[in-house]
């Protein structure tokens, strides 16, 4: 297969994107974490670039995209990715995600099943706001008692709260680099955008509506954990547990960032899922 490497644009809407790998192979989009930030995920296509077609983007108000401007909701973040799909002239795909990005990515295929090849639920969130609020807490509890006084009494900076965050992403916390030098994310968070999403998220994913419909859901799903995420299990296992046709993996001695701890296992795992998905695109 011939590669055809960082070819990157604009959308009609302004986002910045990039596409990779082969142009034969199967189409899968990166979508990052945040909600706010910006993409993070070229190691993660390096890993699929022979087998797939793969499209990296930053969401609207973040990082590259940082001109395109509101509204910032759920509706338009998923009304993004499909136009984007449309500008690339790509049928269906697999939609893959990181944290808040997974469940972007399982948002869309509830909207668009008919486009979704497969789901890559990496590191994603619980779906219920309580089992959010035991991540926060297992955060809290990785953190020194200096630290934790920042962050409760407002006196660190922006940038040093998501320094001291990202600390209690890895399963150990020797494995994370120094954020000053290799920041998980080049570009400062939009405030605006996380407070927006984060809130609506949780409005739209109460009850049992929610669960019923991905307990309908008929697009395979990798759903991956690292067993030292803070993120605790059973929120991705519930999400595997309602997907008809999901497997949940848990990845040994990585915490919320797998490939930067044992990227080897993530490659492995990543390119079974895409492998058998290439009968279905």
């Amino acid at each position: 297969m011939s590669l055809n490497r960082s070819v990157s644009g604009r959308s009609r809407a302004g986002l910045w994107y990039e596409t990779s790998g082969s142009p034969d192979g199967v189409p899968i989009v990166l979508c990052h974490g945040g909600p706010g930030l910006s993409d993070n995920l070229e190691p993660v296509a390096a890993m699929v670039e022979d087998l797939a077609f793969v499209v990296r983007y930053d969401q609207r108000g973040g990082g590259r995209s940082a001109g395109v401007g509101p509204p910032y909701d759920v509706a338009t973040f998923l009304a993004d990715l499909e136009e984007l799909r449309t500008e690339l002239q790509v049928d269906r795909w697999v939609l893959g995600g990181h944290s808040w990005g997974a469940l972007l990515g399982l948002l869309y295929c509830l909207q668009h099943e008919e486009r979704a090849i497969g789901l890559l639920y990496l590191s994603g969130p619980a779906l219920s706001p309580t089992r959010r609020a035991d991540g926060w807490r297992e955060r809290m509890r990785r953190l020194t008692a200096s630290e934790r006084r920042e962050l409760e009494d407002g006196a660190a900076s922006p940038e040093r709260r998501l320094h001291l965050l990202w600390a209690t992403d890895f399963a150990h916390r020797d494995n994370s680099p120094s954020f000053e030098r290799e920041p998980l994310y080049r570009w400062p968070v939009n405030e605006e955008v996380s407070r927006s999403l984060a809130g609506e998220c949780d409005r739209l994913l109460e009850g049992r509506g929610p669960r019923v419909r991905l307990a309908k859901l008929q697009v395979p799903a990798l759903v991956v954990r690292g067993d030292g995420d803070p993120v605790p299990r059973r929120g991705p296992q519930e999400v595997a547990a309602l997907l008809p046709h999901a497997r949940f993996l848990e990845l040994a001695g990585v915490g919320n960032v797998p490939w930067l701890e044992r990227p080897e296992l993530l490659r492995e795992s990543l390119r079974s899922f895409l492998a058998g998905t290439l009968s279905r695109a």
